[in-house]
């Protein structure tokens, strides 16, 4: 995705800009490959188009007592590719999809896997990173 520029008249600092409230004369907002720029309602919306639109996100977890019992835990958010999701146990390695656990919508699942085998209980973190 190409960067997003705006030119700001002369008198407006344009590190850190977040509202225009106040703001006198024009704004001309140019649009790179990827993004979208929507005037509407008094409101000026930017977003990225085609492509995957995806979030990049990171959870960091404590696993609590219920999760380790149900050998699964419940991500914040459905990823986009279940087959990308990575999980890395704190104090550990990176874990292999479908190996160690599975992703079944936003259920990560790792009864009769590896995560099993290493005894997963209450107070282990894991981190795992996925897009949504």
């Amino acid at each position: 995705m190409d960067n997003f520029y705006a030119k700001y008249p002369a008198d407006i600092d344009t590190v850190g800009v977040t509202s225009l409230d106040g703001m006198t004369g024009d704004i001309t907002i140019v649009a790179g490959t990827g993004i979208s720029v929507v005037d509407g309602s008094g409101t000026i919306t930017i977003s990225t188009t085609g492509g995957s639109g995806a979030i990049y996100t990171v959870e960091y977890r404590i696993i609590t007592s219920g999760e380790a019992a149900a050998k699964q835990l419940t991500l914040a958010n459905t990823p986009t590719s279940p087959g990308v999701v990575m999980l890395n146990p704190v104090g550990g390695g990176i874990q292999a999809i479908g190996t160690d656990f599975t992703v079944t919508g936003a259920v990560i699942d790792w009864n009769g896997l590896g995560l099993d085998t290493i005894g997963i209980v209450a107070g282990d973190e894991f981190v795992i990173s996925y897009t949504y």
